[in-house]
């Protein structure tokens, strides 16, 4: 069942049961006027019959002249059945068929408090001819001389009384009240009906939304024009759909990016593994001239020193990855580490007759950051310059005048051919820190730590042969710890 029908079907369920009780109410209500409203015009009945007869003798009661007096009272008010009871309630005298009496003893307690009252207040009193049913009544004392004979008690809704008030209550109040309700019922329904379709026409787009999404189409959004509260039931969905679109794609890119990072670490771990187990098997024979086997036993070792290399690379990606790695800011000289960094690599670079410049490095200026990883960041660019810088080629080293509060470091070389990972970091222009395409272990850790930084690595390529890559990092100001 549609959303539409539910609410169809709880708003009937819910006005049928208010119809229910407001059409009891209405009717107890009723009953409860027209009684309250006739023992009011009839509160001194009682008081005039016991005015005008003499239901009691000196020694006795007066059994004529009451029953005919009764009669006579019955016959000019059929809605009156008139009795006479003691001090104690006991029924002495009443006009009506023997069966008819159900009950001999009248409680004393709603005729004390009527009188008491003055029959201002609506009370029912029991009724003879009934077991258990209580009716409205009149009440007077009877004294001789100040002495309490008993009680006229007269019963003001009566057999008739109650027959002549059904069928009133049937053809008069049940049927204009079941009439009004019927057309408040329809009305109420309509209007309901018309909300609701107004209301679930939005959550049904709303809900083929979702559904859609669900099955994969990412660009599956809601257009609603409704209520507020929808609308912004339906911008929440869409911002919340935006962004899983958004971590799905990153998602995606990022398995693409982790497979092809798996097949190149493959490759170059295949090559050194390749090597050392063909010079291996070749130093198992003993035809090889000693020099020869020293020659390959250095193969090996080198090798064997690439791959611990690659495997602490691949360790130290990993504990990035999984954020095991702790922050240890401090306010730090970066010209004084850049200076020191340069220097290491210095030799390095000459041996591959390459020069390294570093510009601005004689500023003073502090950055706020985590040393020890910013100067891995640093070995790692230059080491990856130094691998695809052409002989005689210029590395250039530059850090820039901090504005807005960021310092920029750079890494400019020259090439003479750009490898496939660089390649793939210039097709995006920035290295977003979920970028690891390709080769370059040592570039993907200058990711992952410069994202802890809350910064990025940018690639770009200002000429034809050259490459330059840069970050950022917040100038100290004194408070930043």
């Amino acid at each position: 069942m549609s959303l539409y029908g539910k609410l169809a079907l709880t708003l009937l369920a819910l006005l049928t049961a208010l119809a229910c009780v407001y059409g009891y109410l209405t009717a107890y209500s009723a009953i409860r006027y027209f009684d309250a409203t006739h023992q009011r015009l009839n509160v001194d009945v009682a008081a005039h019959i016991a005015t005008f007869t003499k239901p009691f003798l000196t020694q006795g009661v007066n059994q004529a002249g009451a029953d005919d007096i009764f009669f006579n009272a019955m016959v000019t008010n059929p809605s009156a059945e008139v009795y006479l009871l003691d001090s104690t309630g006991r029924v002495l005298v009443y006009h009506a068929p023997a069966t008819k009496i159900k009950r001999s003893q009248v409680s004393l307690e709603p005729i004390r408090e009527f009188i008491s009252q003055k029959g201002k207040v609506y009370i029912k009193g029991d009724d003879p001819r009934s077991v258990a049913d209580q009716k409205i009544f009149s009440v007077a004392e009877v004294r001789n001389n100040s002495r309490m004979q008993g009680y006229v008690y007269v019963i003001l809704g009566g057999e008739q009384y109650g027959s002549v008030m059904e069928s009133l209550l049937q053809s008069h109040v049940l049927l204009w009240g079941l009439l009004t309700l019927l057309i408040t019922l329809t009305a109420a329904l309509l209007i309901g009906l018309i909300s609701f379709h107004r209301l679930t026409r939005g959550m049904e787009a709303i809900t083929v939304a979702v559904g859609q999404f669900r099955q994969g189409d990412y660009l599956a959004r809601v257009q609603v024009k409704a209520s507020r509260e929808l609308a912004l039931v339906a911008d929440t969905f869409n911002d919340m759909a935006d962004e899983l679109s958004r971590t799905i794609t990153n998602l995606t890119q990022s398995e693409r990016i982790r497979r092809e990072l798996v097949a190149s670490i493959s490759h170059d771990l295949r090559t050194p593994i390749t090597a050392i187990h063909g010079y291996a098997d070749a130093l198992t024979t003993n035809t090889l001239p000693e020099d020869t086997r020293h020659q390959y036993a250095d193969v090996i070792a080198q090798g064997s020193k690439k791959l611990i290399i690659m495997v602490d690379e691949l360790a130290e990606l990993a504990k990035l990855e999984a954020r095991d790695t702790q922050l240890q800011p401090e306010p730090f000289a970066i010209a004084d580490l850049l200076s020191e960094v340069i220097a290491r690599f210095t030799p390095l670079a000459e041996r591959q007759q390459l020069m390294l410049m570093c510009m601005n490095c004689q500023s003073s200026v502090f950055c706020y950051a985590d040393v020890g990883l910013i100067e891995r960041v640093l070995q790692n660019l230059l080491e990856n310059t130094l691998k695809n810088t052409p002989a005689n080629g210029i590395i250039q080293v530059e850090l820039s005048q901090p504005e807005s509060g960021l310092l920029t470091i750079s890494v400019q070389n020259p090439v003479s051919h750009l490898p496939d990972f660089i390649q793939a970091y210039l097709r995006s222009d920035v290295c977003t820190p979920e970028r690891t395409p390709g080769s370059g272990l040592g570039l993907a850790i200058v990711e992952k730590i410069l994202k802890l930084h809350d910064t990025r690595l940018r690639a770009a390529q200002p000429e034809a042969n050259f490459i330059r890559f840069s970050f950022e990092l917040p100038v100290y100001k004194g408070s930043d710890r």
